[in-house]
């Protein structure tokens, strides 16, 4: 509804909630970046011979799907809100996971996928929502304080997005409990190592504010 009446990605830049989320995870710039080719998510469409062309209409300038650095760039100088939300990811993901975690069996289900014994034993809403706010109260101070200490705003933003991967991957299965044992743990390693060398990489790369 939002592309037919105000086209391109409409939706994706301005209502969906994820779209922080994407902004957040992906940060500087993607792990893998395509080359010689569109971007993955630009608006396309396939001419006379078959080829993809570009269809973008340029409804969020810059897009964060042509160009993650200039995007991400921009964030740091015009969008300061963005920057609350950045730094409160970690203890928002964190504190989901450890009120699942809280009768033991929630925890489980989300490794296994299996969401409907997650929701039989969640916390009722008014615990939910005090502890996911605490949760990003907690991490918004302690990354505010990076900050005041002469951490650049660049380099805790990059901090949190690691945190909340690893956050992530420590306490969920993304195998489904289809691997199990050691080849998980194989995984949980492989996910460090990649987005600790991201964390170099956009360490090494100071971006002003």
């Amino acid at each position: 509804m939002s592309g037919w009446l105000w086209d391109g990605k409409s939706w994706c830049h301005f209502l969906c909630p994820m779209g922080p989320v994407e902004a957040i995870l992906m940060g500087l710039r993607p792990v893998l970046r395509p080359r010689g080719r569109l971007p993955e998510s630009l608006c396309r469409t396939l001419d006379e011979q078959g080829r993809e062309r570009s269809t973008c209409v340029h409804c969020h300038s810059p897009c964060l799907d042509i160009d993650a650095s200039k995007a991400y760039r921009t964030s740091l100088r015009e969008e300061r809100g963005l920057g609350a939300a950045w730094w409160s990811y970690p203890g928002l993901v964190l504190a989901f996971f450890l009120l699942l975690d809280r009768s033991g069996s929630s925890l489980n289900g989300v490794r296994l996928a299996s969401w409907a014994s997650a929701s039989a034993t969640a916390p009722p809403w008014w615990m939910a929502a005090l502890g996911l706010s605490l949760g990003c109260a907690g991490s918004l101070l302690f990354f505010w304080l990076l900050h005041r200490a002469g951490i650049s705003l660049h380099r805790t933003r990059l901090l949190a997005t690691t945190s909340a991967i690893w956050i992530v991957f420590w306490f969920s299965d993304p195998t489904l409990g289809l691997w199990g044992g050691w080849p998980y743990h194989l995984l949980q390693l492989l996910v460090a190592v990649v987005s600790l060398r991201w964390l170099l990489w956009g360490w090494g790369r100071e971006v002003s504010s």
